[in-house]
Order: C-alpha cells, then structure tokens, then sequence
C-alpha cells in the first residue's frame, strides 16, 4: 500500500485480507485500546503504542510494517478508535494473536471446565506443542468471569527469579511499600481481587514461580492461576494437563486424501501455508508430501507454521524430502516472535540448556531408539549414568522432552521425531555413538532370542505384541549391524525374527532382511570351520527365508532355501530345525499339488516331532496330512486326523495353532454340505484369529465364511466378508489369497446372473494362479470349477470363448476393480 494510505484505508484492506466482520475487528481493537488505557501512565501520548497494538490486531505483514506505522502514528486518535462492548470491554493485556487458532475444540472447553475446579492450572508440554497459543485462547473465553481481569505475565525473557513478584506487579500497576516484600504487597492487593493470572514459560523459573503461585492461592481466595511451563510447577493443589501435538493422520491411515484436513495438524498447515501464499490449497498430487510433513514434525505445532512458511519458496514435496536435515531448514520465524521460536532449533535448545548434565546425557543416549523403548531398554542400553535411571528418566518426562504411553500390560516411553533428531546431533558430537549402537544391537538380540521360542511353538500373544512394540528398534538394530558388517548379530536378529515376520504378515520386509543378513554371511555359513552355533544360525536363517518365500508362492525360491537349510540341519543333527524345515516343505508340495511328497514329508517330520515329544509339530504333521486327506476326497480319514490335531493343539493349549484345524474341519463341513457346522466351526477359528492379529489367517477364514454365506443365499454378507477378506490380502500382497477371494466373487456375481463378469474373473483367476505357480484350496477349488461348467451352459460357446479370453488379459488391479462391481 502507498505511503499516502490513511488509517481507514489500512483498516478496511486488512480486514478483507483477515476475513473479519467489521463488529470481530471493532472488537479487537477496542481491547487493544482498552489495555493501552489500563496499563499507560501518559494517556495523551500512546501513538507509539497504540501504532504498534494495531499492527498485531490487523497481522500487518513484516514488509509492510514501517509503512503502517508511519500512517497510524501520524493520525491515531485513541478516543476516536472503537470501543468493544460486553465482555471485550474487560480489563486485560492478552495478546492478540497475529493468526488464527486451529483446532482443539474439545481441550479449551475441557481446561475452562478444569479452571471452574481448581484454582492452578499448569499446561505442560514440549517446547512448540502450543501451550501459549492454548492458554491465550482459554483465558480470552474466560475474560468477563473475572471482574478485576485476566493477565498475561510473560516470564519468557526474565533471567533473575527474584524478579518475579516484581513482574506481576509492574504489569498491575503496583508500586513497592516500605517494610514489605514484593511478594507481601501483591497478598495485600490482590487478597479481594477476583482475577486470572496466565503465566507463560516458567520451565526455567519453576522453583520461584511455583513458591509464588503456592503463596498466592493460599492467600488470595478468588485468584486463579493458568501457568504453562515444560514441566509442572509440583506443588499441592496444582492440576497439571500435558498438552499434547496435533492429530495427523496415521502412518497406515487408508483414509482418502481431502478428508485428511479433519485433522487439525494437516489443517494447520494447509492454513499456514495459504497464509504465505494464497493460492496454496490440499490437491490429489500434493496431499502425500503434506501428509509426510505432518507426520515426520508430529503435529508440533511450531515444527508445522515454520515449515508451512518455507511454501513461499519451496514446494511441499521439496519440503518433505528435506526433513531428514530439519534443524536448518525450519527457521526464519516471525520476525515478531521471541528468538526461541523463531526457529526449531531455538525452542528445543531452550529446554536442554535447563537440563542437568546427567539428564542432558540420558536425552542424547535415548535417541539411539527408534519408536517406542522399555524401562529395561534405557536401563540396559544408556548406563552408566552418575544417577539413578528412574529418577533421570522421571525428570526428562515430567520436563516433556520425553512421552509415556501405558497399556493395561506395561509402559513404555518414546521421543518426538524432532526431539530425537535434536538429541541425536548431541549424541554424534559425544563421540558416544558406535557404543550405544553396539549396546542397542545386544539388547535386542537378546529379547528376541528370548522371545523366540515362544513365539515359535507357543505363537504366545504377549510375545507377539512385545515384538511388534520393538519392531522398529530391531529395524535399528539390524540396519546397522548390516551396515557394520556384523554378519553373525545379523544372522541372529533376522533369524530369530523370521518367525514373528511369517505370523504377522511382514514376508516381503523380512525376506529383505533375512537375504541381505544371509549375504553377508555367505562364507561364514560355507566355512566348515565355522562353530555349529554360527551354522545353526544359518540354517534357522535360511528356513525362515524360504517360510517366507512360500507365503509369497515364491515356491521355486522356497524350495531351493528349505533344502539349503534341511541339509544343515542334517549334518548338525538339529531335529526340531529339521521338523521346521520339512513341515515347509512339505506345505510347499502341498500348494503345488504334489501329494505323495507333500505326505513323506509331513510323515517324516511327524516321527522326528515324536521322538522329540514336540507337541507343536505332532500337530502340525496331523494337520498337514488331513489336508491331504480331504484333497484327495479321503473325509473320514480326514476327520480322524484333523479331530486328532484339534484335540492335541486344545489339550497343549496352542492357542495359535488351534485355528487351523477348525478351519480345516469347517471346509471339510463345507464340502459335505453341512454348512451348519461349517459355520461354527470357522465362527470359533474367525474369533482366535482376531484376537491373535494373524492376518492372514483372518483373511482366509473370512473368505471362507464368505463362501458358505453365498451357498446359503445371504449374498449380501457374503460380498461383505469377501471385500474384508480382500482388504486383508491385498495389505498384505498375498496373490494366491486374493486369487481365493476373487474367485468365490466370480461364484457369487454368477450366482446372481452376471454371467459375463463371471467368466472374465475365473478367467482372470486362472491366469493368475498359472503365473505365481499356484492352486485353490478345496472346497473352493471344487466351487470355481462348478461354476465354470454351468457358465458353459448358460452362455454361448462364442459367448463364453470371448468373455474368457478377454478375461485372461486383465490386471490384477483391474480383476479388483471389476470385482467391486458385483453387487
């Protein structure tokens, strides 16, 4: 705007630029000329001031302030400037914030609620979470509660804690009395008073300011106190909410991209951003890199408006990719704010210099963790420190640097992204790096070594769950032991969790750890001078491996890793390695049709399991034969032997492996035509398998419930479990499992006279068994191949040779898309 501009001229441009009505404008200056009243000795000159409160009430930006300062000064006029009315008309000095307040509805409403219960209110949390922003909102819906007023007391820039008193008085006009202390004078004059106090930043004033807000509550029975701080003030009486970053979206969120701005860290930025360039909006192409930059800051509040205001020059995909070296790119603040939140770096530099140097020590040594850790972790890994671990690690979380997730089984700890690559930098400069790392790796070798073998013949569920909750830990640890060419720690780690990997459907993430560990240890496994624990390690590697290329129908690359590690076995003389490695062989035979050897294998490693007394795999060996049985239309032996199987998993309390032969004998109900037992049958199986967070096995049950609902007519439950079933596959790239499902919609969409779209999906559905060297399981085998004959009926031969060449040529994605027509 020209320098000629008047006042008004700027007034209205920035009010069309804020979005505000003329009456929410009216009124945000009128509390900036009544505070500028209230707080001024010299009312006839407040120009300057006055100048400089409308430059925060219009957000005037920085390019433009001198301007606007000039123009204002030069005409302002205090008692010609609009007077608020009603509550806006109260006395207050709160800031009036330069941007909009996004989100947390529900917590304003919720520390209103807290302030009508108690008379201090602490608003904890980690540098840039947004307790200022917070506390400014809830005490400006608070203003006319408090007759003598709502105060803001900014501690942000006070070195000297005997100043404190001093402080609240100079901001309430109260002038020293001789013979009294500053903290005696403020009792005497406010003991009547009914106001508010919003205290910021008392993180490194805490012990002054929690012995003056102590004195204050008890002594002056209508005052109240909002205080923000990193950590709580720990005084009797005080309520202490922890104010915790922005909802984003979740890593695996599946939800379609415009509905991500529900979540008020994506809202923010998306605000933020069109802020600093108004053309900026959510698009399809740009929403991944926005939602990357949300989850990588955590919804630090902070972390976000200094990335949203790098929009001006860098577009979001550049933004994300620049995150791993955040710390340089997110600076340049407002000029206006204080110099620690001006740039990330700055806020969270703040709360370590309040640090102890023992607690300094711990924060850096906590960023050798990825994700969540344990007390024990901490403990094992980051000693020696010159104090105790849970005293050290209490104070880092009351200090907000440190979070505390809980579970009805134990509690863990984690660090902000932000906060850990902050503390990462210091651990780099400590020299201390390659220690921790080796610490780290020792530790977790050494839980899954423990673990294992629960996880492998018990598939024991709290097992399961601490292994999922360490899993991004492992990652750590393998990484580096990978890169530091620690081949044997490798081998130790992928091995013992190939287990965990197969039942909770990571088979492409594991088989990549589990080959790049079995390459690097290539000569150590061939070397005959390697130590029998070395090659036990390789040869659990290896089956793990080759479990996990079955899972895939990588049957070929199955093969070949289970005789490389049978032969192992063999010459080591491990036998429940071996029962291991021949049940996965022999489920190899199994998929491919090869029912001979699918039996001498099952029959192989059912005497080794008995010698063994290895209930695990008498079982199994039962199970993998009555499959057989039932394949090759055997159904009484097969009842016998799955009957058997069933008994013994209950008996042994093999909570995992009970499933399988309920689903077995359901599918065997299901092809005598007793979809009544059917049904119960893969209802118990269906609920296990819930509870257990086995996937896989979820999918396959559901699919099976699925064909039974479509033999009994309830089509539209059927189509509801199939599309469930298909979900599950299709997030775990299993292609034979979405085959299965594929094929019982092909049934279905023909069941209901869409007999074109039946035959291009069972063509479809042959295609795709043929190229990953697969086949059906019974009763679905027998399903798609009635099916196929009555289509034969109903359709023209032309028909018919069309509708399945054309058919053949689908996509897998376009098999699914087809498939989601089907009513």
């Amino acid at each position: 705007m020209s320098d000629s501009a008047s006042l008004g001229d700027w007034i209205r441009r920035r009010r069309k630029a804020l979005d505000l009505t003329r009456e929410a404008l009216a009124q945000q200056i009128g509390c900036a000329v009544v505070t500028i009243r209230k707080i001024e000795t010299d009312e006839r000159r407040p120009s300057r001031e006055m100048a400089v409160r409308l430059a925060g009430c219009l957000a005037i930006p920085d390019d433009e302030c001198a301007a606007f300062l000039k123009a204002a000064r030069a005409e302002l006029a205090v008692d010609q400037l609009p007077m608020p009315s009603g509550s806006a008309a109260k006395i207050t000095n709160l800031p009036i914030p330069l941007s909009s307040f996004v989100g947390r509805q529900y917590e304003t409403a919720h520390l209103k609620s807290l302030l009508g219960q108690t008379r201090l209110l602490t608003l904890a949390g980690v540098g840039g979470s947004g307790k200022t922003r917070l506390a400014i909102q809830v005490a400006t819906n608070l203003i006319d509660t408090f007759k003598d007023g709502v105060w803001w007391i900014e501690l942000a820039g006070l070195a000297d804690e005997s100043l404190v008193p001093n402080t609240i008085a100079k901001v309430l006009g109260i002038q020293e009395r001789p013979g009294e202390s500053m903290s005696q004078t403020l009792i005497s004059v406010l003991r009547n008073k009914q106001l508010l106090f919003v205290i910021d930043n008392c993180e490194h004033l805490v012990g002054v300011c929690a012995q003056l807000a102590d004195t204050l509550v008890s002594h002056c029975p209508q005052v109240k106190i909002l205080a923000t701080s990193r950590e709580s003030l720990n005084i009797t009486g005080e309520r202490v909410y922890l104010v915790s970053t922005l909802a984003v979206p979740a890593l695996q969120d599946t939800s379609p991209w415009n509905t991500w701005p529900e979540y008020e860290g994506v809202k923010l930025f998306i605000e933020r951003a069109n802020a600093v360039d108004s053309s900026f909006t959510l698009t399809k192409e740009n929403a991944p890199s926005v939602l990357r930059i949300c989850q990588q800051l955590d919804g630090m509040p902070l972390a976000l408006e200094l990335a949203a205001a790098r929009v001006r020059v860098l577009s979001v995909h550049e933004i994300a990719t620049r995150l791993d070296d955040r710390f340089s790119l997110l600076t340049l603040g407002s000029r206006t704010a204080p110099p620690r939140q001006q740039t990330l770096r700055a806020t969270i530099d703040w709360s370590y210099d309040l640090l102890t140097e023992a607690e300094r020590v711990l924060l850096r040594r906590l960023a050798i963790f990825a994700g969540r850790f344990t007390f024990e972790a901490a403990e094992r890994v980051c000693a020696p420190i010159q104090a105790p671990m849970s005293d050290l690690l209490s104070h880092l979380v009351d200090k907000s640097l440190v979070l505390v997730e809980r579970d009805v089984d134990n509690t863990q700890y984690r660090l902000l992204e932000t906060i850990r690559q902050y503390a990462h930098e210091k651990l780099l400069a400590s020299g201390e790096e390659n220690y921790l790392r080796a610490a780290h790796l020792d530790f977790f070798t050494n839980l899954v070594g423990s673990a294992e073998s629960q996880v492998v013949y018990t598939r024991h569920v709290g097992w399961m769950s601490r292994l999922e909750s360490a899993h991004d830990n492992v990652r750590a640890a393998l990484r580096w032991a990978l890169e530091q060419g620690h081949s044997v720690a490798a081998l130790r780690l992928s091995g013992g969790m190939g287990e965990f990997w197969d039942v909770r459907g990571y088979w492409s993430e594991g088989r990549q750890w589990l080959e790049q560990a079995l390459a690097l240890s290539r000569e150590v496994c061939a070397s005959t001078n390697a130590s029998s624990a070395v090659r036990g390690w390789c040869a659990q590697a290896l089956s793990r491996a080759g479990s996990l290329a079955r899972q895939q129908c990588d049957f070929a690359s199955a093969r070949t890793l289970l005789e490389q590690s049978h032969n192992l076995y063999r010459e080591l003389d491990r036998r429940n390695g071996l029962t291991y490695v021949l049940g996965n062989l022999a489920a190899v035979a199994f998929e491919q049709g090869e029912y001979a050897t699918t039996q001498a294998h099952y029959k192989e490693c059912l005497e080794l399991a008995r010698g063994l007394r290895n209930t695990q795999w008498i079982s199994a060996s039962l199970f993998g034969l009555g499959l057989v049985a039932y394949h090759q239309g055997e159904y009484a032996a097969a009842q016998t032997l799955l009957e058997e199987c069933l008994k013994l998993c209950r008996e042994a309390e093999h909570t995992f492996d009970i499933p399988y032969p309920l689903n077995a004998l359901g599918n065997l109900a299901n092809l005598q035509g007793n979809y009544t037992a059917a049904r119960i049958f893969y209802e118990e199986c269906l609920a296990l398998r819930r509870e257990l967070g086995y996937k896989r096995g979820v999918a396959a049950t559901l699919n099976d419930m699925a064909n039974v609902r479509a033999k009994q007519g309830d089509y539209a439950s059927a189509r509801t479990l199939y599309e469930e079933s298909l979900t599950l596959y299709r997030e775990l790239g299993n292609k034979r499992g979405m085959a299965s499902v594929l094929s019982g919609l092909a049934c279905l969409a023909q069941a209901q006279g869409q007999l074109l779209t039946a035959a291009h999906l069972l063509s479809a559905v042959e295609t795709l068994l043929a190229q990953i060297h697969a086949r059906l399981d019974e009763p679905q085998l027998s399903d798609k191949q009635r099916t196929i004959a009555t289509l034969r009926t109903q359709l023209d031969a032309l028909q018919f040779d069309a509708a399945w060449e054309q058919g053949s040529r689908l996509t897998l994605e376009e098999m699914i898309a087809l498939a989601y027509e089907i009513p």
